[in-house]
């Protein structure tokens, strides 16, 4: 895995725009804490349930081979409960299981989708404006940078961006370098809707799917989507698919002044997410960090 530090919003940009220069086509994805993995939220937090070799996990057994079967939340129970009640606030109606699955995921449904943006700055954005530093002023700790760049990649000192190219993504999990418009060809990618009871050998890989914007919020996030198949094992896990992933640590100590930067830029939660609650929540922030500048 290609991995960066940041330590200022300019860094960051160049370091985007020369990354951008190497590849036609980018997604940005950002996380709260760089010890979080590319694994979709209805994938997280699976329990074993049989072994490598098929046995029964015993209650308080410690599991340490690879592979059995494991047990979680259905995404398919939740797909179909949301879908039976959620068309009265819709002001149309999703025309496809992925329209309906791209919709729940951007509302907080759990599903196979990890959600990514065509633009750096919204990545940034979702990378450090919920962390609990994010309103704090301190010093500089370049310890925190030299861990994550020497030896530890889930260092939990900071937040990241990840960045892939959709297309060499595809080619290196189904053979297909082309953009997938998933809801406009759903009849033929199916076999991605439910892959755990559709076991097929081509959809054992996770695949990178353009959504359509149907939503204000994917609009406005610039959506696209990985989407996992039958194999729960993080993105970042596949030795095949590391070398074209890059990893960008942004230190939590450079986060409050990143985070200005990028209001004044007008990358705000009410831009990505237009509304009354997310420009009250804007609103708050501003005041909180005038008064912790004000009184340092």
């Amino acid at each position: 895995m290609n991995k960066y530090v940041v330590n200022s919003l300019p860094e960051y940009v160049s370091l985007a725009t020369n990354i951008a220069s190497e590849v036609d086509d980018l997604w940005f994805r950002g996380h709260a804490c760089a010890s979080y993995r590319l694994v979709p939220s209805a994938l997280r937090n699976t329990i074993s349930l049989t072994d490598g070799r098929g046995n029964e996990v015993e209650e308080g057994q410690i599991v340490i081979s690879e592979g059995g079967d494991v047990g979680g939340v259905s995404p398919e129970n939740m797909f179909y409960e949301f879908k039976s009640r959620a068309v009265p606030f819709l002001n149309r109606e999703p025309s496809n299981n992925f329209e309906w699955m791209f919709l729940m995921q951007h509302y907080g449904v759990p599903t196979r989708l990890l959600d990514w943006t065509t633009n750096a700055l919204v990545a940034l954005f979702f990378a450090i404006e919920s962390n609990p530093k994010a309103e704090e002023e301190k010093l500089y700790d370049c310890s925190a940078s030299e861990q994550f760049l020497e030896n530890d990649e889930f260092c939990s000192e900071g937040a990241a961006v990840f960045v892939v190219s959709p297309s060499i993504l595809n080619k290196r999990t189904v053979l297909n370098s082309s953009k997938i418009y998933i809801c406009e060809d759903a009849e033929s990618w199916g076999h991605y809707f439910d892959p755990m009871n559709k076991r097929e050998f081509d959809n054992f890989l996770p695949i990178a799917v353009q959504s359509s914007h149907i939503d204000t919020r994917i609009r406005s996030q610039s959506g696209h989507f990985t989407l996992h198949g039958s194999n729960i094992w993080a993105l970042d896990y596949y030795n095949d698919l590391r070398d074209i992933l890059s990893k960008i640590f942004i230190p939590y100590e450079v986060v409050p002044k990143m985070l200005r930067d990028l209001q004044a830029l007008g990358i705000t939660e009410s831009f990505i997410y237009p509304g009354l609650d997310s420009l009250s929540r804007d609103v708050k922030r501003s005041e909180i960090m005038r008064f912790n500048r004000k009184n340092l």
